[in-house]
């Protein structure tokens, strides 16, 4: 297997034309690519993380309501999710 180094952007079409020209498999190497990858997992981690602890203090908050007797019976509640939801399908 050839490797070809790449140091500029190039199309979709010419990275099919540079395969044809070689006639076997190529292998592209993207300097810092590794670096990029291990950035995003982190940024992921890092939202993910951010989602979990807001859905955790939501749920708090939901169970302080209920043990408050703040709650409301899932026949109401569904029929005012059911509501909300043909009413933002409509207005979209």
């Amino acid at each position: 297997m050839k490797q070809v180094s790449l140091h500029r952007t190039i199309s979709l079409n010419s990275i099919i034309a540079l395969a044809k020209d070689f006639g076997e498999a190529i292998a592209f190497h993207y300097p810092n690519s590794s670096r990029g990858a291990s950035s995003l997992l982190e940024q992921e981690n890092l939202s993910y993380q951010v989602w979990l602890d807001e859905t955790r203090t939501l749920v708090d908050e939901g169970i302080a309501s209920l043990e408050r007797g703040e709650g409301i019976d899932g026949e109401t509640f569904v029929n005012q999710l059911l509501i909300s939801v043909s009413s933002n399908l409509y207005s979209a």
